[in-house]
């Protein structure tokens, strides 16, 4: 897999919540002060059917951090490096650099993935052929 578009970057990187529990219930936190960039923008998608796809561009500039509000949805992330695979659950997050195509597969209706952006949208930002 070769396309001009895509320069090195690193991979993409799971990271872990701090969990926390009591009689009052769970708190997963994640301190976005530990990641190499600042985020101003969140949007959330959603899941509608089974098998929906939603993603499948990467982008110049922008950073993303993904994280799912339950079970049900992989990503598929890759680069000029090569691919993973990841498999979200609520206890965790994926941050993904720049030049990182993204797939994100729905495997249960009515999954949801939050994501927090470290550019406002930028429609020149993207690159929407496969690396």
């Amino acid at each position: 897999m070769s396309n001009e578009r895509y320069k090195k970057t690193p991979d993409a990187s799971i990271h872990k919540f701090d969990f926390h529990s009591d009689s009052r219930g769970s708190l997963f936190v994640q301190e976005l002060s530990n990641f190499p960039v600042n985020f101003v923008r969140l949007f959330v998608l959603e899941g509608t059917e089974t098998g929906s796809i939603r993603g499948q561009h990467a982008h110049k500039e922008c950073w993303l951090f993904v994280y799912a509000s339950g079970s049900g949805i992989t990503l598929n992330i890759s680069n000029t490096s090569g691919s993973n695979v990841f498999v979200l659950d609520s206890s965790m997050g994926v941050l993904i650099p720049p030049y990182n195509w993204t797939e994100v597969h729905f495997k249960e209706k009515g999954s949801r993935l939050n994501v927090l952006a470290s550019h406002p949208y930028d429609p020149s930002d993207y690159i929407y052929e496969s690396p």
